[in-house]
């Protein structure tokens, strides 16, 4: 299977006749170049271009030659389904780690549905770095994680940033309360991975190692059923552990990093070009407005 950007690198190289060009042209660097092209090569189990001497120029192989017909044909017929794309339905495909899956983006996704008529929808859930990888290669629109995932082809925005709230299952007079984190019982927190600067926090705070961890959102709710277990969280997630759970919210002192949401596109992948993007990116603003008031945004 033939990957968008590997063609379009290739193409790109062979117009400008250069691996340096052809990174200007697709607007990376020239090592992204010459790994695509590797990686195209490999694919195709044929030698498509030969250096020049020097390093400065390339030409074309055989194999490169006939590659090229076909990396052409396959460029119009791209062309050809943006336009008819663009006139008709979308096929929008986001990906999304579980937490915010489960306590942000329902809204969103609601206001998809409801909005767009003929819409082709796929979500998938997976880890921060899987999901990147898969905006980069093209099998994703968007993806929205809690942590941002630097690359060269991906243009990564922190949509908003969430205070940590300490959750727990204890009399509702405590709601609101501020609480000392170091008076908490550690042998009753459940410990979630939320990152590397919540984690040098507790370093500095001095917390200990909780008893009872966890990697997923889903086993915090019932754990919050029993007595006095308690566990950091951000904001967004309150609403429905509230109600699922009854539990009570405590403001820690002192407060942990705040939690950002970030969503990932690649780059060439903007509003301008992409109806995908545009679409997505209207209906975000409907459904988040204050979010996108921000500087933040």
């Amino acid at each position: 299977m033939l990957v968008p950007e590997e063609v379009q690198t290739f193409l790109s190289v062979v117009r400008a006749g250069s691996l340096l060009g052809g990174s200007e042209a697709v607007h990376t660097t020239q090592s992204t170049v010459s790994y695509r092209i590797r990686s195209l090569e490999n694919r195709l189990g044929r030698r498509l271009l030969l250096r020049a001497r020097g390093g400065r120029g390339v030409t074309l192989t055989n194999d490169g030659r006939t590659f090229l017909e076909i990396a052409q044909r396959w460029e119009q017929l791209s062309s050809e389904a943006q336009v008819l794309q663009e006139e008709g339905d979308l096929r929008l495909s986001l990906g999304s780690v579980q937490v915010l899956t489960r306590y942000v983006l329902p809204p969103l996704y609601e206001h998809i549905v409801n909005n767009r008529q003929g819409l082709s929808l796929r979500l998938e859930t997976g880890s921060g770095v899987d999901l990147a990888e898969r905006v980069a290669t093209g099998h994703l629109h968007a993806a929205y994680t809690v942590f941002s995932h630097e690359h060269i082809d991906l243009k990564v925005t922190r949509l908003a940033r969430f205070p940590m709230r300490i959750v727990m299952n204890s009399p509702p007079s405590h709601l609101g309360k501020k609480v000392s984190v170091t008076s908490l019982d550690p042998n009753s927190e459940i410990g979630m991975p939320w990152g590397a600067d919540y984690q040098l926090w507790r370093h500095q705070v001095h917390l200990r190692p909780p008893r009872l961890l966890s990697d997923t959102v889903n086993t915090l709710a019932p754990l919050l059923r029993s007595q006095g277990v308690w566990a950091f969280v951000p904001e967004f997630m309150v609403p429905q552990l509230q109600k699922s759970t009854n539990c009570s919210v405590l403001h820690p002192e002192p407060e942990p990093p705040l939690q950002s949401v970030y969503r990932t596109i690649r780059k060439r992948d903007n509003a301008a070009t992409a109806p995908e993007i545009k679409f997505l990116e209207e209906a975000s603003r409907q459904v988040w407005p204050d979010w996108y008031q921000k500087p933040d945004h």
